[in-house]
């Protein structure tokens, strides 16, 4: 129980720290992309974060999640930090579950 709770942490703090992202809107989602190893979304680029802040406090408590091939262990990071933000505006806990398939560039955030 409590690995499981742990890797479900580190996936959905993949998905919420953008660092430097710009977003590509997507059918029911946004794309986060981030610049080299930045963590945290700059407040210039933070359309994309503040979407999913109103999904989550409209409602909508889990999200699907493409990740990018490469630096999975930094996305991973983003998606728990990500997961504390969504959870914090929706006021209850959310789910963030991987798909199939990676990102191109950045993580693919679905709902």
């Amino acid at each position: 129980m409590l690995r499981r709770r742990w890797l479900l942490n580190v996936w959905l703090v993949l998905l919420l720290v953008a660092g430097g992202a710009t977003v590509a809107a997507e059918k029911n989602g946004v794309l986060l992309v981030y610049r080299a190893d930045n963590n945290w979304v700059a407040p210039e680029d933070n359309q994309p974060l503040r979407h999913l802040m109103r999904v989550a406090k409209g409602g909508v408590y889990q999200f699907t999640v493409q990740l990018p091939a490469k630096g999975r262990a930094k996305s991973a990071e983003r998606l728990e930090v990500l997961r504390q933000i969504l959870s914090k505006a929706a006021g209850r806990a959310v789910v963030i579950e991987e798909i199939a398939g990676s990102a191109s560039e950045g993580i693919l955030v679905g709902y």
